[in-house]
């Protein structure tokens, strides 16, 4: 086939599929709606997830980062440094809004 042929065999081709008219495609030829299978997707993803919680929860059991009780020592030792803090920052801003005790010069 000579190039000039095969040439113009492609426009006609090109110009035959331009001229067809579009249209419209129910379901893109699949069997249920797109959106039902965007919705079956979502569905399919959050049950693996929770498959996965499931079986790392049953594995790798609970965290050990959880809160502890404190101990008497350091609940002390907590309200001791909170009372510096509050010392501190007393001496540094002033006693604003608390009641000054009542100094008298007459003894």
């Amino acid at each position: 086939m000579a190039p000039t042929a095969l040439l113009h065999s492609l426009a006609d081709a090109v110009s035959n599929t331009a001229a067809q008219h579009l249209h419209k495609r129910d379901n893109m030829g699949y069997a249920i709606p797109p959106s039902l299978i965007v919705l079956i997707c979502m569905l399919g993803a959050g049950i693996c997830v929770c498959l996965g919680f499931a079986v790392h929860s049953q594995f790798f059991g609970t965290s050990s980062n959880e809160l502890k009780s404190m101990s008497p020592e350091q609940m002390d030792y907590m309200r001791e440094v909170r009372e510096r803090n509050m010392a501190a920052l007393q001496g540094t801003i002033g006693r604003r809004g608390m009641k000054r005790p009542i100094v008298s010069n007459m003894s």
